[in-house]
């Protein structure tokens, strides 16, 4: 096949592929890949023919290399692209120029590219399109992880009253109380916000505990078992409670937000790119000012 030919099928099929995608249509990602992929692979081979003509370049394995090799970055599909290309083929022999050529695509693409070729427009639309499988945060950490222990406990029987004035000589800053009996043993919990708002202030604590009740769960459920309950009842907080009742804790909204947070920052920190871009700006930077980078000048050692 004529060089000007496969440049022609490689440049015109680029283009009307642009836009039949930029048109607004979904699909049709394959064939084009694959054709332009080829007509790279074989142009490359070529090239470097010409160059240099004493390597004996299979042109014919070079278009197979390129076709994989241009799907197996755009795609993220390594083994498909790699398998794809043997299948239908039966040359054996390529395998080695496969592994190398889509392991080394797939890693440029994973470096450069947030998205795939086949979840970018999805992206771009709002939909979240995880590239691999992700463990749920809330499923890792137990309640009684998470969950804070109560610094006040009040008796059921006291009043409104009783109730502010140990508060006041507490000087806590908690908003959320266990109820114990006589016995000491659990009762519930009690929000600030339900004994200022109860319209008899004279009433006992156990009776303003009726108005509202908070289910309570195991120390050894899930986060995500506790965000279901907690919206089955609509509340906004549970009590922890074991079965002995040695463990007495309450768990709440802002229990939730902080081991997300912490999930997130644990996984955007595992996920952070290599900013090749900024790399780059680093190096021009040094060359400019005519000093050695730090990690050639030896000025980085240890734990810098």
């Amino acid at each position: 096949m004529p060089v000007s030919l496969i440049l022609s099928l490689c440049l015109f099929k680029l283009l009307s592929w642009s836009i039949s995608l930029g048109s607004g249509t979904s699909g049709g990602t394959l064939a084009p890949l694959l054709t332009i992929g080829g007509a790279i692979g074989a142009l490359a081979g070529h090239a470097i023919e010409g160059v240099f003509p004493g390597l004996a370049i299979n042109l014919p394995l070079a278009a197979l290399v390129g076709m994989s090799a241009l799907f197996a970055g755009a795609s993220r599909a390594v083994l498909t692209s790699i398998v794809f290309a043997l299948e239908t083929t039966h040359q054996t022999n390529s395998l080695l120029p496969l592994l190398a050529a889509c392991a080394g695509s797939y890693s440029i693409s994973f470096l450069l590219m947030e998205n795939t070729i086949m979840t970018e427009k999805i992206a771009r639309r709002g939909t979240k399109t995880p590239e691999s499988y992700e463990s749920d945060w809330l499923e890792k950490w137990t309640v009684g992880e998470v969950a804070t222990r109560s610094e006040v406990f009040l008796a059921d029987t006291s009043t409104l009253p009783e109730v502010y004035q140990y508060l006041r000589q507490t000087t806590t800053k908690c908003q959320r109380f266990v109820v114990l009996d006589t016995d000491h043993h659990f009762r519930g919990i009690v929000s600030l916000s339900a004994l200022i708002t109860y319209p008899d202030q004279t009433a006992p604590l156990h009776v303003v505990m009726a108005a509202k009740q908070y289910p309570s769960i195991s120390p050894t459920s899930s986060l995500k078992d506790a965000i279901e309950l907690m919206t089955r009842k609509q509340v906004d907080m549970l009590t922890v409670v074991s079965a002995d009742e040695s463990t007495i804790r309450i768990l709440d909204y802002t229990n939730l937000f902080s081991a997300y947070q912490t999930g997130l920052r644990e996984y955007t920190h595992r996920e952070k790119h290599i900013s090749v871009r900024k790399s780059l700006s680093k190096r021009f930077a040094y060359a400019k000012k005519g000093k050695q980078t730090p990690w050639k000048s030896g000025a980085l050692s240890g734990n810098e």
